[in-house]
């Protein structure tokens, strides 16, 4: 190979590794590609919401009401949506130490 042959063929990689970098970040900018695992397995995805945490899965988690107690099949724990998709997951994900107290089930008190 020629030298501009060698100057082609290394700027047709480097114009590669830049269009796959745009790709990825804006398909994750977008939320694009995300939802399913390599595994088959997907995690449930909780985010704050008014109120409480909502996950993928359908599940609600409410904040305690100010002043009042949780109904008498839940139990008071102060805790984040990190740690309440950690539960879910059951992985030992690493999250903020912030926390709001949450009415959850025994059986996501149990796995926090």
């Amino acid at each position: 190979m020629d030298e501009n042959g060698w100057v082609m063929f290394i700027g047709f990689l480097l114009v590669l590794i830049v269009g796959v970098n745009i790709i990825l970040f804006f398909g994750d900018l977008f939320g694009l590609g995300h939802g399913g695992s390599i595994t088959g397995f997907a995690a449930a995805s909780c985010k704050n919401t008014v109120g409480g945490v909502s996950c993928s899965d359908g599940s609600h988690f409410d904040l305690k009401p100010i002043g009042e107690s949780c109904p008498s099949d839940l139990k008071q724990v102060c805790t984040n949506a990190c740690k309440i998709e950690g539960a879910k997951a059951g992985d030992n994900r690493v999250c903020p130490e912030y926390c709001a107290d949450f009415c959850l089930p025994d059986s996501i008190v149990k796995k926090l």
